[in-house]
């Protein structure tokens, strides 16, 4: 865990943590389970080719009703690319659609005329009256009143499965800031007590003397601390007793300048210079 820490302060990996944490929240888990995108919309063009096709059919009953070209012409280029593909299916599998009507769309619209397959429903004339219906037909339809189809449930339950999308979602969301929030408190609090404790450390030993902080160190191991009474540093630097200034020439092995420290009553207190390092350095000096 410390070491995903450290690497976390670096900005290039929080960014790609970032950024992976993002796709992962945000394209499979909000996406596609929690709130998967929804077309609205769409043009006729972007329809499945099965309901092209009954675009179609719609299109040339409608225009054969109101006899707007106009209107039929705007919506045969709202399907585009996939109207000549339509026009052929319908052709092949053209139901109840009259033959003709199929013929008579595709030179409006200018498009080339496929070879139209006869059906049994579209060859009766308009003049002949179709076949009667079964006996049993009045009670199926009586009996598919009570029925729900599949499209009303769809619509009737779609504003309940939006809004249960629209809670869990913000359920989650809510879920995930809070457990971001408790992270980020919990390493807040981690470092600003480990910091705590480090300048406590700090002001504790501050002033001790080597002895005094061996004793210490002997009383922790033998169980019995005797911490002495805390120091208080001294800030204020004091000049030094004596100053010296020489000068050195580039090359001059025999500099060897050394100086007398004596105290302002004239003891004596020790001696510095190149002279008296000898004793404290290894090999000869240049």
């Amino acid at each position: 865990m410390e070491k995903i820490l450290e690497r976390l302060k670096n900005p290039l990996y929080a960014g790609l943590a970032g950024f992976l944490a993002g796709i992962i929240v945000g394209l499979p888990i909000l996406g596609w389970l929690i709130w998967p995108v929804q077309w609205t919309d769409a043009a006729p063009q972007h329809l499945r080719s099965d309901l092209q096709v009954d675009y179609l059919r719609m299109m040339i009953d409608s225009f054969n009703r109101t006899e707007d070209e106009g209107m039929a012409i705007k919506r045969w280029q709202d399907l585009g690319s996939a109207g000549q593909s339509a026009l052929k299916e319908l052709a092949q599998n053209p139901g109840k659609t009259n033959p003709d009507e199929i013929e008579q769309m595709a030179l409006l619209v200018q498009a080339p005329i496929p070879a139209i397959k006869q059906s049994d429903s579209a060859s009766t004339p308009k003049g002949e009256p179709e076949a009667a219906a079964p006996d049993n037909a009045e009670s199926i339809d009586t009996e598919s009143e009570g029925l729900v189809l599949p499209g009303e449930t769809q619509a009737a339950t779609k504003p309940v499965s939006s809004k249960m999308n629209l809670t869990l979602l913000l359920s989650v969301l809510c879920g995930l800031t809070l457990v971001v929030g408790l992270l980020l408190a919990f390493l807040l609090l981690r470092r600003k007590n480990s910091t705590e404790v480090g300048e406590e450390a700090e002001d504790e030993f501050e002033g001790y003397s080597g002895d005094e902080m061996e004793d210490m160190s002997q009383g922790e191991a033998t169980g019995s601390i005797s911490t002495p009474a805390p120091r208080q540093s001294n800030d204020i630097e004091e000049p030094p007793v004596v100053q010296f200034m020489t000068t050195y020439m580039l090359g001059d092995d025999l500099y060897d300048d050394s100086f007398s420290i004596d105290a302002p009553t004239g003891e004596f207190l020790g001696e510095c210079g190149v002279g008296i390092s000898e004793t404290i350095g290894v090999g000869d000096p240049k």
